[in-house]
């Protein structure tokens, strides 16, 4: 992910925790948005960068558990039909 990708998402998800967790009204009665450091604590540092990251990493490891997985089935079938052969050729 680009550095550009990253701001333009960081921005979009502020713009919607700005909406969601509404403006604040001051002491003197004014009210004003929340800043950017308000809404990280709000949502506890917690970002959309990171979680988009973990879950490209969540499908990585499921693509190659599942190769792995063809990749074991494929050796077992050999090795099934290379002991049945063994077994056909001593019986005879």
């Amino acid at each position: 992910m680009t550095v550009t990708k990253q701001n333009r998402l960081l921005i979009f998800e502020r713009r919607v925790l700005r909406k969601i967790y509404r403006p604040t009204q001051d002491n003197d009665g004014t009210w004003r948005i929340k800043t950017n450091e308000e809404l990280e604590i709000l949502i506890k540092k917690k970002s959309i960068i990171r979680f988009i990251k973990s879950q490209r990493m969540g499908t990585m490891f499921i693509k190659t558990s599942r190769k792995n997985k063809t990749e074991m089935a494929q050796t077992s079938r050999r090795k099934f039909k290379e002991d049945e052969s063994e077994k056909l050729e001593t019986e005879v």
